[in-house]
């Protein structure tokens, strides 16, 4: 299978992962509100920010490995298949040491700190705060099993095998659908049964993934005489350090407006923050269909010396991952309230606008998208990384003072969008200046027919609103012509005649196939 192939087989295996895991999501998301109810689902959601740290932690390291893993595959081209396989093997013991040590320090670390924030810090009822402090428990154990497979679970992404991780992620979801079904059932406490519920699932599929790779993978043989060589541990952490720093901006960002909305206006309103943020994620998924498979892609090109294929495959990134967003996104904002309202019955207040101030944001991160991409496959990212943290780190400051004006939980929807807005104008130039990327190429290729997309599907759709009342056959028409337009006009509007060609080849090639098994 070629490079393109296997891009694009990935793309579609993500995406229809993605979209059944969303219709699965839309039951469990409204059976888990019901069986905790607004106050827990808040609880739920602002002691998990806690050890939002630790995931984001997880997934810094994760994406450092998986650079070195993906760069190693590409440099390994130009060298024997042997010392191609030991230089890999290599990454991944001194990936191995990292992820062995460095949970235990975070559970020593973390768990009394954790356990400090939620007693004195947080606002929680007098009765619920020992179902807290087990959820905080069993959510920094999972995390910590999570982390301990990423070594192996990295060596998945790095070969573009992202299909196999597509169905292990189908099996987790599914777990979780019939597992939140039986809880709304469940006599005893319902928080703490959730918790243990995400906490076997999330770290029950990592596990699975290891005990494979160890089998698939010729690099994923454990050599202690490798797992301390300086160099590589200087690289990783070097490369790891500086996308924690532009990390840890997102990550107060995401944690810290939990904690700030929590501390100024209580767990239903960390409801609201929960759900829309769910939305959002929902709809990140389905837009990360195509960062799977073009990630490894543009670091494998990056590392073998075609910069030229690696700049093409990042716009191509930023467009595709925008343009798989706006699919669900821009019915979605038309309609936003009379979906919750269906999915919900009874939202949370301020759901509706928080959910749309992080449906604009996502659009804006997206439309950069290849661009943070292309600079983490270059590799020196110190100075990007140091812009992108000390822009997301304003996003709190930003919120406070907005809440201190009176625009209520407002504020953090609007902060979010503002600061993204500011970082992905930076991305731009950043890759102008490595790389020598014209903004304007990125204007003509990208910005401009999505934005046409944006304009003439959002305007159709809107007129259906306006023409039609509230209700579920208003909703199904606004649906289906925005879904129709956004088809219509990507395919003859955003594509180019190369993309459509290509799609169309790969889709008779996939019809085949189908065929000859049946």
């Amino acid at each position: 299978m070629t490079s393109s192939q296997r891009i694009v087989l990935n793309t579609l295996a993500t995406y229809g992962r993605s979209v059944l895991t969303f219709g699965l999501n839309v039951f469990t998301a409204r059976w888990v509100l019901l069986a905790l109810g607004q106050v827990d689902l808040g609880l739920f959601g602002v002691v998990g920010s806690i050890i939002g740290f630790v995931g984001f932690l997880s997934g810094v390291m994760g994406g450092a490995v998986t650079r070195f893993y993906a760069y190693s595959i590409g440099y390994g081209k130009t060298l024997s298949p042997s010392e191609a396989i030991a230089d890999l093997r290599q990454w991944f013991n001194t990936a191995l040491a990292v992820y062995l040590v460095l949970p235990l320090l975070l559970i020593v670390i973390g768990l009394p700190i954790g356990e400090y924030a939620i007693r004195h810090w947080l606002t929680i009822p007098p009765d619920r705060l020992a179902a807290c402090l087990w959820v905080f428990r069993i959510s920094l154990l999972g995390a910590f099993l999570g982390m301990v497979a990423i070594p192996y679970t990295a060596m998945y992404t790095a070969y573009q095998l992202i299909t196999v991780l597509a169905v292990f992620d189908i099996v987790r979801v599914v777990v979780l659908f019939f597992g939140t079904f039986a809880l709304l059932r469940y006599p005893g406490d319902r928080l703490i049964a959730y918790a243990v519920l995400v906490m076997l699932v999330n770290a029950g599929i990592p596990l699975m993934l290891v005990m494979l790779a160890r089998l698939r993978f010729k690099a994923c043989r454990v050599v202690w005489r490798e797992w301390l060589d300086r160099s590589r541990l200087g690289k990783l952490f070097s490369f790891a350090g500086w996308q924690m720093f532009g990390g840890v901006g997102a990550i107060l960002r995401n944690q810290g407006s939990a904690i700030l909305v929590n501390l100024h206006f209580g767990p239903s309103a960390n409801a609201a923050y929960s759900i829309s943020n769910q939305i959002s994620g929902q709809a990140s998924t389905l837009a990360g269909a195509i960062q799977n498979a073009l990630t490894p892609a543009i670091t494998t090109a990056e590392g073998s010396g075609h910069r030229e294929q690696a700049i093409d495959l990042s716009l191509r990134a930023c467009k595709f991952s925008t343009f798989l967003a706006l699919i669900l996104i821009l019915p979605l904002l038309l309609e936003l309230d009379e979906v919750l309202h269906l999915w919900l019955k009874a939202p949370p207040d301020h759901t509706a606008v928080l959910s749309c101030c992080m449906m604009v944001m996502m659009i804006i991160d997206k439309l950069t998208f290849g661009h943070m991409i292309l600079v983490a496959a270059h590799g020196k990212i110190a100075l990007y990384q140091g812009m992108l943290g000390t822009v997301l780190i304003l996003t709190l400051p930003l919120a406070w003072l907005l809440i201190k004006v009176g625009m209520g939980v407002t504020s953090v929807g609007v902060a979010f969008v503002a600061t993204i807005s500011v970082a992905s104008v930076g991305r731009v130039i950043f890759c102008r200046h490595i790389f020598g990327m014209s903004p304007k190429i990125w204007l003509t290729r990208v910005v401009g027919p999505l934005v046409m997309l944006m304009a003439v599907a959002g305007g159709l759709g809107a007129l259906c609103v306006w023409s039609f009342p509230a209700g579920l056959p208003r909703l199904c028409l606004t649906v289906a012509v925005t879904e129709v337009v956004i088809l219509a006009l990507g395919w003859w509007g955003v594509f180019d005649a190369k993309e459509r060609g290509f799609a169309l080849h790969m889709f008779s090639a996939i019809t085949h196939k189908v065929k000859a098994l049946a």
